[in-house]
Protein backbone atom coordinates (compact mmCIF):
# COMPACT_ATOMS: atom_id res chain seq x y z
CA UNK A 1 0.00 0.00 0.00
CA UNK A 2 2.84 2.23 0.33
CA UNK A 3 4.14 2.22 -2.91
CA UNK A 4 0.60 2.79 -4.60
CA UNK A 5 -0.16 6.24 -5.94
CA UNK A 6 -3.24 8.18 -5.85
CA UNK A 7 -5.40 7.78 -9.12
CA UNK A 8 -5.02 11.25 -10.31
CA UNK A 9 -0.96 11.54 -9.67
CA UNK A 10 -0.98 8.32 -12.06
CA UNK A 11 -3.79 9.77 -15.11
CA UNK A 12 -1.38 12.82 -14.85
CA UNK A 13 1.61 11.27 -14.99
CA UNK A 14 0.58 9.00 -18.15
CA UNK A 15 -0.52 12.09 -19.81
CA UNK A 16 2.44 13.82 -19.04
CA UNK A 17 4.30 11.14 -20.36
CA UNK A 18 2.45 10.64 -23.96
CA UNK A 19 2.93 14.74 -24.23
CA UNK A 20 6.93 13.67 -23.73
CA UNK A 21 6.55 11.16 -26.74
CA UNK A 22 4.71 13.03 -28.69
CA UNK A 23 7.57 15.85 -28.45
CA UNK A 24 10.04 13.76 -29.20
CA UNK A 25 8.00 11.94 -32.40
CA UNK A 26 7.18 15.71 -33.54
CA UNK A 27 8.82 16.92 -36.30
CA UNK A 28 10.30 20.70 -36.94
CA UNK A 29 8.69 21.20 -40.51
CA UNK A 30 5.34 19.79 -39.37
CA UNK A 31 5.19 21.99 -36.33
CA UNK A 32 5.91 25.12 -38.24
CA UNK A 33 2.99 24.54 -40.49
CA UNK A 34 0.72 24.16 -37.04
CA UNK A 35 2.31 27.00 -36.10
CA UNK A 36 1.65 29.08 -39.13
CA UNK A 37 -1.98 28.24 -38.57
CA UNK A 38 -1.94 29.81 -35.09
CA UNK A 39 -0.30 33.24 -35.34
CA UNK A 40 -1.93 33.95 -38.71
CA UNK A 41 -5.34 33.01 -36.93
CA UNK A 42 -4.33 34.76 -33.68
CA UNK A 43 -3.99 38.07 -35.44
CA UNK A 44 -6.87 37.88 -37.95
CA UNK A 45 -9.06 37.66 -35.22
CA UNK A 46 -6.82 40.53 -32.93
CA UNK A 47 -6.88 42.71 -35.85
CA UNK A 48 -10.89 42.05 -36.62
CA UNK A 49 -12.01 42.68 -33.11
CA UNK A 50 -13.88 45.45 -32.48
CA UNK A 51 -11.44 48.30 -30.39
CA UNK A 52 -14.61 48.76 -28.06
CA UNK A 53 -13.48 44.53 -26.53
CA UNK A 54 -10.90 44.76 -23.97
CA UNK A 55 -7.92 43.85 -25.94
CA UNK A 56 -6.68 41.17 -23.19
CA UNK A 57 -9.93 39.51 -23.51
CA UNK A 58 -9.33 39.61 -27.52
CA UNK A 59 -5.96 37.98 -27.21
CA UNK A 60 -7.15 35.48 -24.61
CA UNK A 61 -9.83 34.19 -26.75
CA UNK A 62 -7.91 34.87 -29.93
CA UNK A 63 -5.25 33.00 -28.90
CA UNK A 64 -7.39 29.71 -27.57
CA UNK A 65 -9.47 29.82 -30.66
CA UNK A 66 -6.50 29.96 -33.13
CA UNK A 67 -4.65 27.17 -30.86
CA UNK A 68 -7.83 24.91 -30.95
CA UNK A 69 -7.36 25.35 -34.63
CA UNK A 70 -4.09 24.89 -35.15
CA UNK A 71 -4.42 21.25 -32.89
CA UNK A 72 -7.71 20.34 -35.39
CA UNK A 73 -7.02 21.76 -38.63
CA UNK A 74 -9.23 19.23 -40.39
CA UNK A 75 -12.28 20.49 -37.89
CA UNK A 76 -14.73 23.27 -38.59
CA UNK A 77 -12.60 25.38 -36.01
CA UNK A 78 -10.74 26.52 -38.95
CA UNK A 79 -13.86 27.63 -40.91
CA UNK A 80 -15.41 29.26 -37.40
CA UNK A 81 -12.50 31.19 -36.89
CA UNK A 82 -12.15 32.95 -40.47
CA UNK A 83 -16.08 33.48 -40.51
CA UNK A 84 -16.18 34.62 -36.85
CA UNK A 85 -13.14 37.16 -38.35
CA UNK A 86 -15.02 38.29 -40.39
CA UNK A 87 -18.14 39.21 -38.78
CA UNK A 88 -15.76 41.17 -36.11
CA UNK A 89 -14.54 42.90 -39.14
CA UNK A 90 -18.37 43.82 -39.97
CA UNK A 91 -18.84 44.79 -36.55
CA UNK A 92 -16.09 47.04 -36.08
CA UNK A 93 -16.64 48.81 -39.50
CA UNK A 94 -19.84 49.22 -38.81
CA UNK A 95 -19.20 50.70 -35.47
CA UNK A 96 -15.90 53.30 -37.06
CA UNK A 97 -18.35 53.71 -40.20
CA UNK A 98 -15.34 51.79 -42.79
CA UNK A 99 -12.51 50.38 -42.41
CA UNK A 100 -9.16 51.36 -44.40
CA UNK A 101 -7.81 49.65 -47.40
CA UNK A 102 -4.95 48.58 -45.94
CA UNK A 103 -6.33 47.16 -42.55
CA UNK A 104 -8.78 45.13 -44.87
CA UNK A 105 -6.18 43.70 -47.37
CA UNK A 106 -4.39 42.82 -44.14
CA UNK A 107 -7.23 40.96 -42.48
CA UNK A 108 -7.74 39.04 -46.11
CA UNK A 109 -4.15 38.35 -46.08
CA UNK A 110 -4.10 36.86 -43.33
CA UNK A 111 -7.24 34.98 -43.72
CA UNK A 112 -5.70 33.50 -46.83
CA UNK A 113 -2.59 32.38 -45.12
CA UNK A 114 -4.25 30.96 -42.48
CA UNK A 115 -6.90 29.25 -44.72
CA UNK A 116 -4.13 27.49 -47.01
CA UNK A 117 -1.69 26.47 -43.85
CA UNK A 118 -4.32 24.91 -42.10
CA UNK A 119 -5.35 22.89 -45.55
CA UNK A 120 -1.72 21.56 -45.54
CA UNK A 121 -1.51 20.80 -41.62
CA UNK A 122 -4.61 18.64 -41.62
CA UNK A 123 -3.19 16.32 -44.39
CA UNK A 124 0.23 16.61 -42.14
CA UNK A 125 0.82 14.73 -38.78
CA UNK A 126 3.04 16.25 -36.78
CA UNK A 127 5.61 13.50 -37.07
CA UNK A 128 5.55 13.66 -40.40
CA UNK A 129 8.89 13.97 -42.62
CA UNK A 130 8.06 16.54 -44.49
CA UNK A 131 10.27 17.35 -48.01
CA UNK A 132 11.60 21.36 -47.64
CA UNK A 133 10.34 21.45 -51.56
CA UNK A 134 7.05 20.94 -50.48
CA UNK A 135 6.94 23.73 -47.65
CA UNK A 136 9.01 26.08 -49.98
CA UNK A 137 6.24 25.81 -52.46
CA UNK A 138 3.67 26.22 -50.07
CA UNK A 139 5.45 29.89 -49.25
CA UNK A 140 5.73 30.25 -53.01
CA UNK A 141 2.16 29.98 -54.06
CA UNK A 142 0.63 31.87 -51.25
CA UNK A 143 3.78 34.87 -51.77
CA UNK A 144 2.16 34.80 -55.47
CA UNK A 145 -1.44 35.38 -54.33
CA UNK A 146 -0.58 37.51 -52.00
CA UNK A 147 1.61 39.88 -54.34
CA UNK A 148 -0.66 39.19 -57.47
CA UNK A 149 -4.10 40.62 -54.80
CA UNK A 150 -1.80 43.56 -53.91
CA UNK A 151 -1.17 44.87 -57.18
CA UNK A 152 -4.78 44.31 -58.41
CA UNK A 153 -6.23 45.84 -55.14
CA UNK A 154 -4.14 48.95 -55.42
CA UNK A 155 -4.95 49.30 -59.27
CA UNK A 156 -8.96 49.12 -58.09
CA UNK A 157 -8.39 51.49 -55.37
CA UNK A 158 -6.38 54.18 -57.51
CA UNK A 159 -8.03 54.07 -60.80
CA UNK A 160 -11.17 56.19 -59.38
CA UNK A 161 -8.38 58.75 -58.52
CA UNK A 162 -6.37 58.39 -61.96
CA UNK A 163 -9.59 58.42 -64.15
CA UNK A 164 -12.61 59.57 -62.77
CA UNK A 165 -14.39 60.17 -65.88
CA UNK A 166 -13.96 56.51 -66.82
CA UNK A 167 -17.22 55.61 -68.18
CA UNK A 168 -19.16 52.39 -68.07
CA UNK A 169 -18.63 51.97 -71.46
CA UNK A 170 -19.56 48.86 -73.70
CA UNK A 171 -15.54 47.65 -73.98
CA UNK A 172 -15.38 47.72 -70.29
CA UNK A 173 -18.53 45.88 -69.86
CA UNK A 174 -17.20 43.43 -71.85
CA UNK A 175 -13.82 42.87 -70.17
CA UNK A 176 -15.65 42.78 -66.80
CA UNK A 177 -17.90 39.78 -68.69
CA UNK A 178 -15.00 38.24 -70.16
CA UNK A 179 -13.20 38.51 -66.68
CA UNK A 180 -16.27 37.35 -64.98
CA UNK A 181 -16.39 34.12 -67.48
CA UNK A 182 -12.82 33.49 -67.13
CA UNK A 183 -12.69 33.15 -63.17
CA UNK A 184 -16.13 30.87 -63.18
CA UNK A 185 -14.41 28.96 -66.19
CA UNK A 186 -11.28 28.41 -63.73
CA UNK A 187 -13.87 27.54 -60.98
CA UNK A 188 -15.46 24.86 -62.65
CA UNK A 189 -12.08 23.45 -63.95
CA UNK A 190 -10.64 22.99 -60.67
CA UNK A 191 -13.97 21.63 -59.10
CA UNK A 192 -14.14 18.92 -62.26
CA UNK A 193 -10.32 18.39 -61.88
CA UNK A 194 -11.03 15.51 -58.46
CA UNK A 195 -13.41 13.63 -60.27
CA UNK A 196 -11.03 12.56 -63.00
CA UNK A 197 -10.15 9.32 -63.47
CA UNK A 198 -6.26 8.75 -62.92
CA UNK A 199 -5.20 6.83 -66.15
CA UNK A 200 -2.75 5.02 -64.54
CA UNK A 201 -4.92 3.61 -61.48
CA UNK A 202 -6.15 0.20 -61.97
CA UNK A 203 -9.95 -0.47 -63.08
CA UNK A 204 -12.27 -1.36 -60.67
CA UNK A 205 -13.24 -4.88 -62.39
CA UNK A 206 -16.88 -4.44 -60.72
CA UNK A 207 -17.62 -1.41 -62.55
Amino acid sequence: MTGQRHPLVERVGYHAERLRAWARRATPTALLVRGAVWTSGTAALVLAAPSTVHPVATVVVAVTVAGAAAAWPGSGVVAGLEIGAVALAALSAGQRGGLPLAEVWLLAALLYAHHTAAALAAHLRTDTLVPPALLGHWLRRTAVVLAVSTVVGAVVALAPVAAPTWPATWPVTWALLLGLTAALAVVATLVHLPRRRDPSAPSDPSA
